[in-house]
Order: structure tokens, then sequence, then C-alpha cells
């Protein structure tokens, strides 16, 4: 019994480090897109392309008719979250920027961030939404719990799984539930 126990370990040693070689790449760039995916609450502008815009409505428009006017406009505008009183006229809030609206004159200037193309592709990325991502997603998450079972299996004696890993395995777990108890 012990030792088809060794054979196996020995297999899964082997596969476990080939494939741990393997996946280092996968790991750099899902581990950076997540970052970025975390990173776009925060003001992370050095990743985005500021673009300034000018644009006129018509003048003294008050803060309900000024959402109507931004959304039938023909120039292309970023989302507007919220209208809030300025000094002549209204501070608009932007999806990821800020605008001013002039009541006198009509006129609007404003800027807002766009992320840059490699940003762009990081999201994408890890979203995993279409074809080949998707597919990507899903045979990384099987290698990535192969690893965890293999690793679990690998290592014999005083600082195995049933007798170390266990504990770290349980406090991970908890560290995860905690976290998301917390942010829920």
């Amino acid at each position: 019994m012990e030792k088809k126990l060794n054979r196996v370990r020995q297999v899964c040693r082997a596969w476990h480090r080939d494939l741990g070689y393997f996946l280092i790449g996968a790991c750099i760039i899902y581990g950076l897109s997540g970052m970025a995916l975390s990173l776009r609450r925060y003001n992370v502008n050095f990743l985005c392309v500021k673009e300034s815009f000018t644009t006129t409505f018509p003048p003294a428009l008050s803060a309900e008719a000024l959402p109507t006017e931004w959304r039938n406009s023909e120039d292309d505008l970023p989302g507007l979250r919220e209208v809030k009183p300025a000094t002549q006229g209204y501070e608009l809030v932007l999806r990821s920027g800020t605008a001013h609206y002039n009541t006198q004159t009509g006129s609007v200037t404003g800027s807002f961030y766009t992320p840059t193309k490699f940003l762009t592709l990081l999201h994408r990325l890890h979203f995993n939404r279409e074809g080949t991502f998707k597919i990507m997603g899903i045979l990384f998450g099987f290698a990535l719990l192969f690893l965890a079972v293999s690793g679990a299996i690998i290592v014999a004696g005083k600082k195995s799984f049933m007798r170390r890993g266990l504990w770290f395995m349980l406090g991970g777990i908890a560290l995860v539930v905690l976290l998301a108890l917390i942010t829920f």
C-alpha cells in the first residue's frame, strides 16, 4: 500500500511541477488583469488616456432638462451620472470625468478618461465573456484545482496535508469567507 502511495506521490509531483511551470505565464496575465479590474474603482488615470470635449446646448437649461439634452446629443459624450449646481451653471459628474455647463452661454466643456488598449485587453482577458477566453478560463480553473489537490498529495510526513496543510487550507477558506461577509 505504501509503495503505491509513494508512486502516486511521484506522479503527482512530476505533473504538479510541469503544470506549475506551464501556468506561470497564465498566472502572470490573470494576476495583472485581476489587479487592473480591482484598481479601476480607484484613480488609476496613468492607465488611461484623458480626452477633452466641448459642445453646446441651449442656454438656461434646468438640472432636470440637462440629462435629457445630454442623452439626445448627437456628439459622442460619456455617460452622465449626476448634475450638481455650481457657479454660473452646473457641474456634470460623468462616468469617468467631469464637465461644466454654463447656463448663460450653453457651452459645455469637460474631460474624461478612457482606458488604454492594454488595459482594455486585460479586462477582456479576465472577464472571459467570449470564445477562446472562456475556454481558457475553464481550463485554467481545472488546472488550479489539480495543483491544489496534487499539492496536498505530494507532501508526506510531519508537514503533510492531513497534519499541517489542513489548518492552512481552513485558514484560507476562512479568510475568503470573512472578506466576502465584510464586503457584502
